[in-house]
């Protein structure tokens, strides 16, 4: 009788213990992502996180996006996988380094017919998985390196782009509006949204009532706005009547006048902030902002981006926001070749094949840890090319023209100093992985069109 009273309860405890060992080895992996909510991607062309208030900065330039990142996870050590649109761009929506997506510069680059890789029609892109999976899709953006022209446009519904400019018909209030309005038509779906917007690239002229905000202090002889890149790279004052070299409070006022752009755009996104939240976006989707690459002021005696792989140039911000995310903050390195992966996953879907990031989602959702790895970046726009890796806290880059340089980013954040005497075998380590990524070739070197090439000069690639 015992025998059989035992073994009826056990019958009876069984599926309890079977549910029970199941919840708890759920507990052990990530949260469940939030399947088929809307996903949005913000990417705010050449935007250091140094120059941001939630990363540090000094000047009043963020203040929505402080305040919004409080709800986010905001990872603090984030690499772009280039120092350009084209690569970093093409990384972030297959996952795939430069070297492996081939939508690089075909270096070097000639004057008179640049030649581009276009990413091949093979490889799978983010908002090709989403279309697979039944999400509307849409993107609006204004990079000419983000043509149709250059393979980037795959898997989109609607791919709303237009050139660069300064007219108020492309800068970032407009663009939230058209972004906002497309929701609302899209809103019975499950949908898929990038949102590019490109204002803290130079030619630098905000608006009011950011115009003048942290320039008019200033003791430079420039003026608003901002332009001539060649003259500016080459340290002249952009005037011809100037002539005189440029000084420390001359690279002051371009500094604030890029930090007067930032603050219009985070005006903006103040408003996207606001018009997700009306909508109901937050609370049953997920929401990523990051930058393609950052800007250079003179901290290595160059301007602007895509000539070199400094710190200032492939340092990236990357927040997550929406439901399942866990707030807070993380130190461990990233990648932008990550954010593929991670959307993906927090809306229940398997990466894009071939990716080379891996899914943050464990970490966004429970703050389960990120294991250690190497991060790489590669590819320049201009001069020699160069390769590079991250395996805190050691950073390498490569060059077949200049060889190998390093730093210790812990103890020299700005890479001010170049170490002598022997290499420390963390860094020989790194410079093996380093070439075994190989060289960043391209295969399909496609040529410019006329309005392209007129669409890059008038933002200073191409002159």
């Amino acid at each position: 009788m015992a025998v059989t009273a035992l073994r009826d309860a056990s019958q009876r405890l069984a599926p309890l213990l079977a549910v029970t060992f199941l919840v708890l080895l759920s507990g052990c992996g990530a949260a469940p992502p939030p399947a088929g909510g809307p996903v949005v991607l913000v990417v705010v062309d050449t935007l250091r996180p140094d120059h941001l208030g939630l990363y540090g900065h000094s000047r009043d330039t963020s203040p929505e996006l402080d305040a919004w990142a409080q709800a986010g996870r905001v990872y603090e050590r984030a690499w772009s996988t280039s120092s350009w649109t084209l690569p970093s761009v093409a990384s972030l929506f297959t996952g795939r380094l430069p070297s492996a997506h081939g939508a690089v510069a075909v270096l070097p680059l000639p004057r008179e017919n640049p030649l581009f890789g276009r990413l091949p029609d093979a490889i799978p892109t983010l908002a090709e998985r989403f279309s697979r999976a039944g999400y509307a899709t849409a993107a609006f953006v204004t990079n000419p390196y983000l043509k149709p022209l250059l393979g980037l446009d795959r898997g989109f519904d609607v791919y709303d782009y237009a050139a660069a400019s300064q007219s108020p018909g492309r800068r970032a209030d407009s663009m939230v509006e058209r972004a906002l309005s497309w929701i609302d038509t899209s809103s019975q779906r499950p949908f898929f949204l990038l949102l590019h917007l490109i204002d803290p690239h130079m030619d630098y002229a905000a608006p009011p009532p950011q115009r003048g905000r942290f320039t008019q202090g200033e003791t430079s002889r420039l003026e608003l706005p901002v332009g001539s890149a060649s003259s500016l790279r080459e340290g002249r004052f952009p005037k011809p009547a100037g002539g005189a070299e440029l000084g420390p409070e001359d690279w002051s006022f371009v500094s604030a006048a890029y930090d007067e752009e930032i603050a219009f755009v985070d005006a903006q996104l103040g408003r996207l902030r606001r018009g997700l939240e009306k909508r109901g976006i937050l609370e049953r989707g997920i929401v990523a902002f990051t930058a393609d690459h950052g800007e250079e002021f003179f901290e290595h005696g160059g301007f602007e981006h895509g000539h070199s792989l400094h710190e200032e140039v492939v340092r990236v911000p990357l927040v997550f926001w929406g439901a399942g995310v866990r707030a807070g903050r993380e130190r461990a390195p990233v990648s932008l070749a990550d954010v593929a992966d991670t959307l993906l996953e927090g809306a229940g879907l398997s990466a894009p094949e071939g990716s080379q990031g891996v899914s943050l989602w464990p970490n966004l959702s429970r703050g389960e840890p990120i294991a250690e790895r190497t991060l790489h970046f590669q590819d320049v726009l201009y001069g020699e090319d160069r390769r590079g890796a991250v395996r805190w806290p050691w950073k390498a880059v490569v060059s077949d023209a200049t060889g190998s340089e390093y730093w210790n980013l812990e103890e020299d954040p700005g890479e001010q100093v170049l170490p002598t005497g022997k290499i420390p075998p963390a860094v020989a380590r790194l410079l093996v992985e380093i070439q075994a990524q190989g060289h960043t070739g391209n295969a399909e070197a496609t040529a410019l069109d006329h309005e392209t090439r007129q669409e890059l000069e008038a933002l200073g690639y191409l002159e």
